[in-house]
């Protein structure tokens, strides 16, 4: 029997700071600090998109209105999704090297002390990676690029 919980077991008991850095490097561990802080940045957008639909609307915005609900939303960040080979991996990470950078980064830009790193994006994806570009991948929402990732706004 493994000593690591089943992933949706142990992220129903973490915080926004540890799922934030779960998602940072379960997307972008093989990406350099700047690429992790990238990846903050784009789900703090969508945190702050989602405050401002609240108070002009209020009702909550679909992708969710905390890091971690952005971050656990279905279909949104691929290393939780089930069928990802990182899914199951998740709680081990607190374990990896690069945790402490993660965690870091994450209680960083969940403080607001965090530049936005990706000018605005809400989405990413690693080109190379994907059998087919997602119809928001377009020029005209390009924000940013840095290493494996190229980074949208999709509003």
């Amino acid at each position: 029997m493994s000593d690591t919980p089943d992933t949706e077991t142990w992220a129903a008991d973490q915080p926004d700071d540890v799922i934030l850095a779960a998602t940072l490097l379960g997307e972008a561990r093989g990406e350099d600090r700047l690429g992790r802080e990238m990846i903050a940045s784009a789900v703090m957008t969508r945190v702050a998109i989602a405050k401002e639909h609240r108070a002009k609307y209020h009702s909550a915005f679909w992708w969710g209105e905390t890091p971690r609900e952005v971050c656990l939303k279905h279909l949104q960040f691929d290393c939780w999704n089930e069928r990802d080979p990182n899914y199951p991996n998740l709680p081990a990470l607190t374990r990896h090297p690069l945790w402490p950078e993660a965690l870091e980064i994450a209680r960083e830009a969940i403080a607001g002390r965090l530049p936005d790193q990706a000018n605005g994006a809400t989405h990413y994806l690693n080109p190379r990676a994907v059998a087919r570009q997602p119809d928001w991948a377009v020029p005209a929402n390009e924000r940013a690029e840095h290493l494996h990732h190229v980074f949208y706004r999709v509003v």
